[in-house]
C-alpha cells in the first residue's frame, strides 16, 4: 500500500468527522433558541416611605430578567406616578401593583399598622391622654380599673404594656408645637388580636388609662395588681413576673458587605426583616469574620429565665429642649426577647427589634451628638421607629437573625432632613455609601 493511499485511510475519516460535526453545531446554532432578553420594569429609584405620593424622581427602569416579570410588576413610569406607596420602598425594589393605592384610596392608617397588629381607638380626654400631650409613635401602657361587680373586687391592674400610638384623634404625624388638648377625643392604638379583645372587653365593662412610658424604653413584663381592700391595708402594686425557663443566648451585630450577604442566603438592600437560620448559617458567618470579609461590631452574651424579657441596647442621646425644660431623646438600636419553651431542645423566641431616629434639619444636624451640648427645639426635631416582629420555634442550634435593619435604606431622611438613626459605633461609612449592610444575630441555646 502506498503512502498516499494510507493518508487516504487515515485522513478521510477524521475530515469527515469535522463535517457532520461542523454541520451539526451549525444547525443546533439554528435551533436553540436564544437566551431570553431582560424586560424593563418599574423600580424604586431611592428609598420612599409608606404613604408617600410617588413623582417621577422617586422610579427608575430597572432590566430583569422575564422570570421576575407578571401580573404585579409596570413597565411604564406613567402606570406608577401619582399613586400612593402602601409600604416602605428600598431602593432597586420592583414596585408592584398590590405595594400601590390611588390618592386617597386607604394609604392611610392601614400603611401605619405593623405587621401581626390591628388598630384599636380608644375614647381619650385630657385625664385619660396624659393631658393631651400624646403624639403618634409614642408608647404607653395601658392601665385598667374594674368595678366590685365585675371584677369581684374594686381592682386596677397593668392591662397592656409597651403599647404603640398610632394615631392621635385623626392625626398620623407629630404636630408641631404639640396640639390643643380640647381637640383630643380618641387615641387609636397598635396591639395584637389578643391585646384588642382585652383592650375592648376592659373599655366596655371598666376605666382605662394610658400612661407614657420613656423614649429609651422601660421592659417590665408579668403582673401588677391592686384592690381597694389591699390598698386600705397598706399593700402596695408590685411586679409579679412570669416564670420561664433558663437559656443562655449571645446578642451581636455583625457588618457585612452587601456582595457576600448572598453567602448567607440573604440579598443585599432586603426590606428590614426577620427569620430563621440554621447551623450552616452560624459556620457561613463564622467564616467571614474569621477570614476579615466580615467585622462583629458589637457582641453581648445573655443570660435569662425569669420570664421577664433579655433587652439590649445600642443607642445615644441627643439634646431637645421643649415645653420649657430640657430634655435628652434617645436614638439607636434595641433588641427584645421573650423566650418559652419547656424543653432543651426548643425554644419559642418572640423577638421585637426596633431602630429609633431622628430628623433634624440638615442645617443644624452637623452638630448633633458631638458632645457640644447644642439642643434642638422639640418642634423641628421628627422622632420615628421603625419595629420589628417575629414569633419563632428554634431548634438546637439554630439562631433569630434581623436582616438589613441597619441597612442604607434606614438612613434616608425626608427631604430638608439628616436622619440620625444609629449610635456611633454603628454609623459605618460603608453602610452609608451603600456598600455594607448591620446584620443583627442572636442565637439562644439551653
Amino acid at each position: 500500500m502506498t503512502r498516499r493511499q494510507v493518508l487516504k485511510l487515515v485522513l478521510l475519516p477524521v475530515l469527515v468527522g469535522l463535517v457532520a460535526v461542523s454541520g451539526t453545531y451549525a444547525l443546533v446554532q439554528r435551533v436553540a433558541p436564544e437566551p431570553p432578553e431582560e424586560v424593563q420594569v418599574v423600580a424604586a429609584a431611592r428609598a420612599v416611605a409608606a404613604g408617600t405620593t410617588l413623582a417621577a424622581s422617586d422610579l427608575v427602569l430597572k432590566a430583569v430578567p422575564p422570570a421576575l416579570t407578571g401580573p404585579e410588576t409596570m413597565s411604564d413610569l406613567s402606570q406608577v406616578v401619582g399613586k400612593v406607596t402602601r409600604v416602605p420602598l428600598v431602593p432597586g425594589e420592583l414596585v408592584f401593583r398590590s405595594k400601590l393605592v390611588l390618592p386617597g384610596g386607604g394609604a392611610g392608617l392601614g400603611t401605619h399598622v405593623p405587621p401581626g397588629y390591628r388598630a384599636v381607638t380608644v375614647a381619650a380626654d385630657e385625664v385619660k391622654a396624659v393631658a393631651g400631650l400624646l403624639q403618634p409613635g409614642d408608647r404607653v401602657d395601658v392601665i385598667a380599673t374594674f368595678s366590685q361587680e365585675v371584677a369581684g373586687a374594686e381592682k386596677t391592674r397593668l392591662l397592656l404594656e409597651d403599647v404603640q400610638v398610632l394615631a392621635v384623634g385623626k392625626a398620623t404625624e407629630v404636630a408641631a408645637g404639640g396640639r390643643d388638648a380640647g381637640e383630643l377625643r380618641s387615641v387609636t392604638l397598635a396591639v395584637t388580636p389578643e391585646q384588642a379583645i382585652a383592650l375592648t372587653l376592659a373599655e366596655e365593662t371598666g376605666r382605662i388609662r394610658l400612661a407614657l412610658r420613656p423614649v429609651a424604653g422601660e421592659w417590665t413584663r408579668g403582673e401588677i395588681e391592686l384592690t381597694t381592700s389591699s390598698f386600705a391595708a397598706g399593700g402596695t402594686a408590685r411586679l409579679r413576673p412570669s416564670a420561664g425557663p433558663p437559656f443562655r443566648g449571645t446578642a451581636a451585630v455583625f457588618e457585612v458587605p452587601s456582595p457576600l450577604l448572598t453567602t448567607l442566603g440573604l440579598g443585599p438592600r432586603w426590606p428590614p426583616g426577620m427569620g430563621e437560620r440554621d447551623a450552616a448559617f452560624l459556620r457561613a458567618l463564622d467564616s467571614l469574620v474569621s477570614t476579615g470579609k466580615a467585622r462583629v461590631v458589637a457582641r453581648r452574651d445573655l443570660v435569662g429565665g425569669s420570664g421577664a424579657p433579655v433587652r439590649w441596647e445600642l443607642e445615644s442621646s441627643v439634646p431637645v429642649t421643649g415645653r420649657g425644660s430640657l430634655s435628652w431623646l434617645n436614638y439607636g438600636f434595641s433588641l427584645e426577647v421573650l423566650v418559652a419553651g419547656a424543653d432543651n431542645r426548643s425554644r419559642s423566641l418572640t423577638g421585637v427589634a426596633q431602630l429609633r431616629y431622628l430628623d433634624i434639619p440638615k442645617e443644624r444636624a452637623e452638630v448633633a451628638g458631638d458632645g457640644s451640648g447644642v439642643a434642638y427645639p422639640i418642634e423641628e426635631v421628627r422622632p420615628g421607629a421603625e419595629r420589628l416582629t417575629a414569633n419563632i420555634s428554634l431548634g438546637a442550634g439554630n439562631c433569630l437573625i434581623v436582616y438589613g435593619l441597619l441597612g442604607p435604606q434606614c438612613l434616608t431622611a425626608p427631604e430638608g432632613f439628616s436622619r440620625l438613626a444609629l449610635p456611633a459605633v454603628l454609623r459605618s461609612e460603608q453602610v452609608i455609601r451603600g456598600n455594607s449592610e448591620m446584620l443583627v444575630l442572636l442565637w439562644v441555646g439551653p
